[in-house]
């Protein structure tokens, strides 16, 4: 278990039915960092990822956040208390809410002072990505660059230990993919929000993460590749 904050994931094992899909899984992402998971489609990636998100109730192992146990012997804790965002493919983003409503849609809004907190917290996440004035738009009246972004901001908006990105660029054209990625790094790293990539796509991983490991047969089956701080040394 890490004692300074981060991602630590430690001996995980989750089936489905007979099916072993992931082997014991260890994973370490140091506070502040982006880490990916690479491996080509039916390796486990997309398990690890919801089992962190909570979607998924490993049989064995553990995953701390932030020093604070979210998977462990006895302990399982529901998606919404965990401090978790999820950025998931294409943004998936609620076709009947503009939005700011999209942003803002787990954010308790109970009592006026609520609602008022939610809305300057919307406003502040729509700068933040670089969407000021946006509130008021349908989702189907986005780019796909844009809809990203504000996917990014909702899974921002509860200020989250970690957020979680589920291929996220895999539908744009490859000019718009590139962009998208610095933007996005760009606005964890300002956020300092730890956060982890699962991508097929060798490219995606060396460009967008600090440091990227390698799963297969539901194992992270080598040492992570060289951090960006690292290169710097």
């Amino acid at each position: 278990m890490t004692s300074n904050g981060g991602l630590s994931i430690g001996d995980l094992v989750v089936s489905y039915g007979d099916h072993q899909v992931l082997n014991g899984v260890d994973l370490q992402v140091p506070e502040g960092e982006i880490g990916a998971i690479l491996g080509a489609s039916g390796s486990g990636k997309t398990t690890l990822l919801r089992s962190i998100a909570g979607f998924i109730r490993p049989s064995k192992g553990h995953i701390d956040v932030d020093s604070r146990t979210l998977v462990g012997p006895g302990v399982w804790l529901a998606p919404e208390r965990r401090d978790v965002g999820l950025v998931p493919q294409e943004g998936a983003l609620f076709p009947h809410l503009d939005v700011a409503g999209n942003v803002g849609f787990g954010l308790a809004k109970r009592t006026r002072e609520q609602r008022a907190q939610a809305a300057t917290r919307v406003e502040q996440l729509l700068e933040f990505v670089s969407l000021p004035g946006k509130g008021r738009v349908r989702p189907h009246e986005l780019s796909g660059g844009m809809q990203q972004r504000v996917a990014l901001a909702r899974a921002l908006a509860r200020e989250p230990k970690v957020v979680l990105l589920d291929e996220p660029f895999s539908a744009l054209d490859a000019a718009l993919r590139k962009e998208l990625r610095g933007q996005v790094r760009e606005l964890l790293a300002q956020a300092g929000t730890t956060a982890i990539l699962v991508t097929h796509d060798e490219d995606e991983a060396d460009d967008f993460a600090d440091g990227v490991h390698r799963i297969a047969h539901g194992l992270i089956i080598d040492r992570p590749v060289a951090s960006r701080s690292e290169e710097i040394r």
